[in-house]
């Protein structure tokens, strides 16, 4: 298995997960905001807007100036289920091309970004942890209304 293997693969995986268990979040409570916190939906929105953006940053090799009014309205736009999952299928979709056409000599090619300097090959798998950690968020929502049998 190649590195580009593993981390398409860790991917689609880490997506797959955090659908599960948005799709496992009954369907009137993905929109609920917890005391204020962000609704399963808006995270589900901020995956898709994350894997896009850093199929992006991979293929270009650098992070664009960041615009948080357009990031917003991109999360807004993303106001129903069908909207965020479609988003956040086609985003994963995109990366994970991006990833497997990677070629293995840019995998160490450093990008710098506001957060610091990272390996192309890091930034590639970012989304696989990034997902992973939102699946928690969405399963802990879960619980906080009451849905402990998952």
């Amino acid at each position: 298995m190649t590195v580009q293997e593993f981390i398409a693969t860790g991917t689609e995986k880490a997506t797959a997960d955090l659908l599960h268990a948005f799709e496992n979040t009954t369907a009137e409570k993905r929109g609920w905001e917890p005391e204020g916190a962000r609704c399963a939906r808006n995270v589900v929105a901020e995956c898709a807007v994350m894997a896009d953006g850093v199929a992006d940053i991979v293929t270009e090799g650098k992070v664009p100036d960041f615009d948080m009014a357009k990031f917003y309205a991109t999360l807004a736009a993303l106001d129903t289920d069908e909207k965020a999952t479609a988003a956040l299928k086609a985003g994963t979709a995109k990366l994970v091309g991006v990833i497997k056409a990677l070629p293995n000599d840019k995998l160490d090619v450093p990008i710098v970004s506001p957060w610091g300097t990272y390996t192309t090959a890091a930034w590639a798998a970012h989304v696989m942890t990034h997902n992973s950690y939102h699946e928690g968020q969405v399963n802990y929502i879960q619980t906080l209304y009451g849905d402990k049998g998952f």
